[in-house]
């Protein structure tokens, strides 16, 4: 996928040969009908499982939440209106008057604790519970312990109470998730397990019809409570190639498509033809990448060996080198774009001098170790670099190439050296780049899988979550963004900047902060 690809060069010149090196072709359509494009069948179209981007995005579509991301921010959608309790334990919500599920019933107070209750029934077996753990009863569900969710109580028709077990500052947050989307109880009961494959919810588009592996067709909602779309349908192929994206981008057969997915050369063709680059949006990714190193691992106990990798790698020259979209230098686990990111924090500088005198310092002048990463050429070209830097500084690198589903099993179990990860943000908050990550209790669960513990970052983490004045908790989220970087727990890398590229006659795109932040509501496409 990089420059030095030869089969990506190959298929750059294939592509180009059938549609052309130039820029857009027209600026007008002859049809009211978005064509867009999954990279896999979404498997399940229901609330409840959608664990991955492709269900993500086609819930948002489909169903609506008390809450949205609109604009960056949290806005009203079922809700029209909210009130959170002083000490961030009471929250109660109004529920608009004028929404309607796609079946013509009105929505009620019922359906959004049916919903969450559906969610934690063990016998639904939803991945996506911990996004109501908070809630007073969920455990008790979980556990089987009880059938209702006490925590969720309906006010008449028109209103919803909820309780939670302690506060947590970023809750609206996690009612604005796809799991948190609302269904009609009467859809579930009367289709069962079909439920996932004919969908009814309250979303701006409504489900006509699905063929696997194949294209899913989705008509306007002309009852939305937030205003008809503007297009009339959708049209959502699955097409898993990626030349077959970029042929059918550059032939007007797709309105949208994902840049970052191009190999380099034809992310380059795109971004720096003087035709396309002004429909071409970018902003900064909500993800980091890094290298993990076991902290438990007494090769790597000592922070200055870890903060000596840090500077011995060339992360700068490695990323401009390999990945086809423009990288920002990480310099913690927060990205740019999320209050808590450190504006002038400074990168791990290159200096192998430095990491060599660090090694010997640490006594560490003998370091060998195994990184695992996931089965994909652009992590092996990735980790052959990082291999080179470190031979540099005398410190030997072994890769060892696994299915992710058996690194990940490792690396919980605390069985390896190092591992190669990503961390995509599953709401835009900085807390979800630091508990799952960082806080120790969760070693070998959730994301710390480098089994970091330090009580200062851990102080930090739970006093934040529970903090609501959004000063004091952005401060502590920056402030633990800034020991963790010192201490190193991991290699860091990169922060990737998203990338999208939309045809000319699409108006109204912007790039969301997060997969689920676009419903397609607004934009339009021009025809003659």
């Amino acid at each position: 996928m990089g420059r030095t690809s030869s089969i990506a060069f190959v298929m750059s010149a294939l592509i180009m040969a059938a549609c052309g090196a130039g820029g857009p072709q027209s600026s007008v359509v002859d049809r009211n009908v978005l064509r867009l494009y999954l990279e896999s069948d979404p498997a399940s179209l229901d609330p409840i499982q959608a664990v991955d981007v492709y269900r993500g995005r086609m819930v948002v579509y489909l169903y609506d939440g008390l809450v949205q991301y609109a604009n960056d921010e949290i806005q009203p959608n079922l809700a029209s209106e909210w009130e959170i309790s002083d000490d961030g334990t009471r929250y109660r919500f109004t529920l608009r008057d004028d929404v309607v599920f796609h079946n013509g019933r009105r929505l009620t107070a019922a359906d959004v604790k049916y919903s969450f209750e559906r969610a934690l029934r063990p016998e639904n077996t939803s991945p996506l519970t911990w996004v109501f753990e908070f809630i007073v009863g969920a455990k008790e569900m979980l556990d089987g312990e009880a059938t209702t969710l006490t925590g969720v109580r309906a006010i008449g028709s028109d209103r919803v109470e909820i309780r939670l077990t302690q506060p947590f500052a970023p809750f609206l947050s996690l009612l604005a998730m796809p799991a948190a989307h609302v269904v009609p109880r009467e859809e579930v009961d009367s289709k069962g397990d079909g439920f996932s494959e004919a969908p009814v919810g309250t979303g701006p588009w409504v489900f006509e019809s699905w063929a696997h592996d194949d294209v899913i067709r989705l008509t306007a909602n002309t009852r939305y409570h937030g205003g008809r779309p503007k297009a009339d349908g959708m049209e959502i192929r699955i097409i898993p190639e990626t030349t077959t994206v970029i042929a059918e981008f550059e032939r007007g057969n797709l309105d949208w498509a994902d840049l970052n997915e191009f190999p380099k050369p034809e992310y380059d063709r795109f971004a720096t033809n003087p035709g396309w680059e002004a429909y071409v949006h970018t902003r900064p990714a909500l993800i980091t990448y890094y290298l993990a190193l076991n902290n438990d691992k007494e090769k790597f106990s000592d922070p200055r060996v870890r903060q000596a990798l840090n500077h011995a790698i060339d992360v700068t020259g490695i990323a401009d080198a390999i990945y086809p979209s423009e990288m920002v230098r990480s310099h913690g686990p927060i990205p740019p774009g999320l209050p808590g990111f450190r504006d002038g924090g400074e990168p791990y500088r290159y200096d192998p001098d430095r990491a060599r005198d660090m090694l010997a310092e640490a006594g560490a002048t003998d370091l060998s170790f195994d990184v695992f990463f996931r089965t994909l050429a652009l992590n092996q070209r990735f980790l052959e670099a990082v291999q080179a830097n470190l031979a540099e500084v005398g410190v030997s690198m072994n890769l060892r190439q696994r299915d992710w589903t058996a690194v990940r099993q490792a690396m919980e179990q605390g069985e390896l050296d190092a591992y190669l990860a990503n961390w995509y943000a599953d709401y835009p908050d900085a807390e979800n780049f630091l508990y799952p990550l960082f806080y120790s209790q969760m070693a070998g669960a959730g994301g710390n899988a480098a089994f970091f513990s330090n009580a200062t970052v851990d102080s930090l983490i739970l006093t934040a979550r529970a903090t609501l004045d959004e000063t004091q908790r952005v401060a502590m989220y920056a402030q633990a963004d800034s020991v963790i970087q010192s201490e190193a727990p991991w290699i860091f890398t990169v922060h990737p900047v998203d990338a999208d590229i939309v045809q000319p006659w699409v108006d109204g795109y912007r790039i969301p902060q997060v997969f689920y932040g676009i419903k397609w509501i607004d934009v339009g496409l021009r025809s003659e």
